[in-house]
């Protein structure tokens, strides 16, 4: 009877070697099915912090415009670009993969599909930020605000402008000190304030996504050789085990 003892215990470590591969291998799949979920999430943080960047300077693009042409188009559509980053307005399917702002203003079309309206915050919010990238949205968010003040103050100087002359604007006056306002140092530091938070967010992604990548090369190499090594252990164990039963035979 104790003859058998030995190769219970090799049938039963070989058994456990098993377990261990099946285990390891699953949930070796269940990071691979994660990287499917987490890469494009810090894509799409990537995309959005540059989409911040790209409509920054397309308000700066409209607001100089008014003031310097006081044409009443630019202002609309400088409204129309912060209806479409709080949400009030539908946003365009292709609104960063193409030059949307270039093109309206070179033939006066809206191009592509207009899509829903999704405020910002709600693809900040799909975009699984970590808290600390949250911190630098949350600065750009209140820098923005203070500079669409100022954008707008200058605005309506230029509309009030526009009014007096019966329709007919010149740069000139009060008109003209304004419109310097946004090409003077208040404007250079209100705009730096909010670009330097989304250049150090986009750091911040870049580097979290190659930590992570170096994490999963690790892991991956890690969970392969314990798949490998504890399913050939079992291979040779049980081989072991049918030997010891056949001897003990």
């Amino acid at each position: 009877m104790f003859k058998l003892v030995p190769s219970r215990i090799i049938s039963i470590l070989a058994l456990l070697c098993v377990i261990v591969g099946g285990y390891t291998s699953l949930n070796f799949i269940q990071t691979y099915i994660d990287t499917f979920s987490i890469t494009p999430g810090r894509y799409s943080a990537q995309q959005l912090a540059d989409s911040l960047r790209q409509t920054s300077d397309d308000l700066t693009r409209m607001v100089r415009l008014y003031a310097m042409t006081g044409e009443p188009v630019y202002r609309d559509y400088f409204n129309e670009i912060l209806a479409i980053r709080n949400g009030d307005a539908p946003r365009p399917v292709d609104y960063f993969n193409i030059p949307y702002w270039d093109v309206v203003l070179a033939t006066g079309e809206h191009p592509g599909e207009i899509g829903r309206a999704r405020p910002i915050r709600t693809l900040i919010r799909l975009a699984h930020f970590t808290d600390e990238e949250l911190a630098l949205l949350e600065q750009v968010e209140d820098s923005s605000n203070e500079l669409t003040q100022l954008e707008n103050e200058v605005m309506d100087v230029v509309a009030a402008q526009i009014e007096a002359g019966g329709g007919d604007y010149r740069l000139e006056g009060a008109a003209l000190e304004a419109t310097q306002r946004l090409f003077g140092d208040e404007y250079a530091q209100a705009k730096l304030r909010i670009m330097q938070p989304l250049v150090d967010l986009a750091a911040e992604v870049d580097d979290s996504l190659a930590d992570y990548v170096v994490w999963l090369r690790q892991h991956n190499a890690r969970t392969y050789n314990t798949i490998v090594g504890s399913l050939a252990l079992g291979i040779l164990l049980s081989a072991a085990g049918i030997w010891l039963r056949r001897h003990d035979h």
